[in-house]
């Protein structure tokens, strides 16, 4: 996590995709903080919607927006054969 402070510090750009999948789920409730954090300290959220559907329990993108949001402004929602959405979520 140090690397991540430093690269906020230094005005990296960073790049978060949680990447979480269903065998996992017996693991969230320790994982979700640690997940949590590293939303926060993401410029760009990039998951899919099982991603968010496991970690989040967001249905769909505006779903998923309106949670990231409270950490991440940038998330890009990829949908399988949908596509991907993009926005920036409470800037409009």
């Amino acid at each position: 996590m140090e690397f991540i402070r430093e690269a906020n510090k230094k005005n990296a750009i960073v790049i978060y995709d949680p990447n979480f999948r269903k065998q996992h789920l017996h693991e969230l409730e320790k994982l979700r903080p640690l997940i949590l954090e590293n939303l926060a300290h993401a410029d760009i959220v990039r998951g899919s919607n099982e991603d968010f559907s496991f970690i989040l329990g967001a249905d769909d993108a505006d779903e998923a927006y309106a949670e990231i949001g409270k950490y991440c402004k940038n998330l890009l929602y990829t949908a399988n054969k949908k596509g991907v959405l993009s926005g920036q979520h409470g800037l409009n």
